[in-house]
C-alpha cells in the first residue's frame, strides 16, 4: 500500500509542471475555449435553480408547523381517494 501511495504522489507531483505550463491569458484562448466555458456556465445556472428551488421546499417543509404538514397530508390522501 505504501509503494502504491508513494508511486501515484511521484507521478502527480511529475505531470504538475505540465498542467500549469499553458497560459491563462484570455487573448490566448480561442473562440471553442470561450464558446466552452460560455457553455459550461450555462449548465451550471441550469442545474443551480431547480436545486435552489428544492432546497427551499424542502427547508419551508421542515419548519412548517406539524398542523399544517397533517392537514396537508389529509387533504392528499382525502383527493386521491376520489
Amino acid at each position: 500500500m505504501k509503494t502504491t501511495l508513494r508511486l501515484l504522489a511521484i507521478m502527480l507531483i511529475g505531470t504538475a509542471n505540465q498542467a500549469f505550463a499553458a497560459g491563462t491569458e484570455l487573448a490566448e484562448m480561442g473562440p471553442m475555449m470561450i464558446t466552452f466555458l460560455a457553455f459550461l456556465a450555462l449548465y451550471v445556472v441550469c442545474q443551480l435553480v431547480p436545486g435552489v428551488v428544492l432546497f427551499w421546499s424542502l427547508i419551508k417543509e421542515v419548519f412548517a408547523p406539524a398542523s399544517v404538514v397533517r392537514n396537508a397530508v389529509v387533504a392528499e390522501k382525502t383527493t386521491s381517494l376520489r
